[in-house]
C-alpha cells in the first residue's frame, strides 16, 4: 500500500503525477481548478448531531427557572464537573507557547514515566464568577463531593452566610452524573448532614454537557493555559 494513500498531496505532487499521465499542468493551474469545483484542505468537523429527546427543552427551562429562584433569593449555585486526566511529568502538551528555545519532553507519553495522574475537579461559582479547582489522583464520586465540601469549607460559607441551600449544576455522565449511584449518598453525609445544606442537583441532558457554565468559564481558560506546556508537577501545584 504506497505511502500518499495515508497522506495529503499537495498541488506540486498533484501536477507532477498528471504530467506522468501526459497533462502538462502548473500547480497554480491544478489549484486554481480545485478552487473551482470548490476543493480545499478541510478538516472533519462535529456537527452531526444525536436524535433530541423529546423532553430536553423542558429539563433546560426547569434548570434555568431554578438558576433564576436562586438568583433572585442571592443563593449559591455552583456548576461543577471534571476535566480530563492529565500526566504529571516532561509530556509534550499540544500548541504553543513564546519561548526562547523549545522545551524538551519525553519522545513517548508512557504512563510508567509519570509521576502519577492529576485529576482536576472544577466548581464555578455562577453568581460570583469565581472558579476553585481542586486536583486529585482519582475521578471517584467521594472525590468529587469532597471537592465541592472543600468549596463550602472555604469560600462557600463565607460568600452566602446563612445560606440553606446550594444547587449544583452537573453534567448528566461522569463521576457526578445521574446515574452514578455513590454520588448521592457522598452528598448527604459529607456536604448535607455536616454543614445542614439542602442540595438540589440539576443534571443536564444526555449529549449537552457544554451548555455547562463551567465549561465556558472555567475550563476553557485552563485549556488556553496548558498548550505548549509540559506537564510537570509544578503546573499542578
Amino acid at each position: 500500500m504506497g505511502g500518499l494513500r495515508w497522506t495529503r498531496r499537495s498541488t506540486i505532487k498533484l501536477a507532477a503525477a498528471l504530467a506522468q499521465e501526459g497533462f502538462a499542468l502548473s500547480k497554480t493551474t491544478v489549484c486554481r481548478w480545485l478552487k473551482q469545483e470548490r476543493f480545499s484542505l478541510r478538516v472533519n468537523r462535529k456537527c452531526l448531531a444525536r436524535a433530541q429527546h423529546p423532553d430536553r427543552d423542558r429539563q433546560f427551562q426547569r434548570i434555568a427557572a431554578l438558576r433564576a429562584q436562586y438568583a433572585q433569593e442571592g443563593g449559591p449555585v455552583i456548576s461543577v464537573d471534571t476535566k480530563k486526566k492529565e500526566l504529571v511529568g516532561l509530556f509534550r502538551q499540544p500548541g504553543t507557547a513564546w519561548h526562547q528555545t523549545s522545551p524538551e519532553v519525553r519522545d513517548h507519553d508512557f504512563p510508567s514515566d509519570a509521576q502519577g495522574p492529576a485529576v482536576p475537579y472544577g466548581i464555578y461559582d455562577v453568581q460570583a464568577h469565581r472558579g476553585h479547582v481542586c486536583v486529585g489522583d482519582s475521578a471517584a464520586p467521594q472525590f468529587a463531593v469532597d471537592g465541592i465540601e472543600a468549596w463550602w469549607r472555604t469560600e462557600g460559607r463565607a460568600r452566602y452566610p446563612g445560606a440553606t441551600r446550594l444547587l449544583i449544576l452537573a453534567a448528566s455522565g461522569g463521576r457526578n452524573g445521574c446515574r452514578a449511584r455513590a454520588w448521592q449518598p457522598a452528598l448527604q453525609h459529607t456536604l448535607c448532614n455536616l454543614h445542614q445544606l439542602r442540595v438540589t442537583v440539576a443534571h443536564d441532558p444526555s449529549g449537552c454537557s457544554k451548555w455547562n457554565p463551567i465549561e465556558h468559564r472555567l475550563f476553557s481558560f485552563i485549556s488556553l493555559n496548558w498548550p505548549g506546556g509540559r506537564s510537570t508537577a509544578s503546573r499542578r501545584s
